[in-house]
């Protein structure tokens, strides 16, 4: 089992760096933006304001986007996992690991704020925020892990605040 992690813990590294490598130096951003406000993310879409980052946990299935707002790109992830028992189910391909590309987030997942909207945005019959974020990929915890862009954006009707507490840096 622990060989297993590890070759886990392996593989998403690996595919993470060949991920980020292929990334423009200037969509790097900071892991941790400082507490300000930003007028509006697009020309016609909402204003937003950067926030203390703070945690939600997925509370149903919930797509990625690139802006906030139902009309704009999804946002794909590669996910991984150990449970080769996935194989051939639901997109999941297993080797000595399973992955598949997914443009929803699993309900439980762990995200940390960095913006948001600063007013509720009205998408069918619900009113909430947007929320831009970044995937928590904690291994001690989680089952699946992701390899994600490093911001998108959620609806905030999918998600609800939560205690959740990094681990400390060993």
């Amino acid at each position: 089992m622990i060989k297993k992690t590890y070759l886990f813990l392996l593989l998403s590294f690996l595919f993470s760096l060949t991920y980020c490598d292929n990334k423009k130096e200037t969509d790097k951003k900071p892991v941790n933006p400082p507490a300000t406000k930003t007028g509006s993310s697009t020309s016609s879409g909402p204003e937003t304001e950067k926030v203390t980052p703070f945690y939600v946990k997925v509370n149903d299935s919930l797509i990625m986007r690139s802006e906030p707002s139902t009309s704009s790109d999804k946002v794909s992830c590669n996910q991984f996992s150990m449970d080769s028992s996935l194989h051939n189910k639901n997109g999941w391909t297993c080797a000595s690991s399973c992955s598949r590309d997914t443009t929803a987030l699993s309900p439980g997942d762990i995200l940390e704020v960095h913006e948001q909207t600063k007013e509720e945005v009205k998408v069918n019959k619900w009113s909430a925020r947007w929320y831009k974020v970044s995937v928590i990929s904690d291994y001690d915890k989680f089952y699946y892990s992701y390899s994600c862009p490093d911001y998108f954006w959620v609806y905030g009707k999918f998600v609800d605040k939560t205690n959740y507490t990094p681990p400390k840096d060993k």
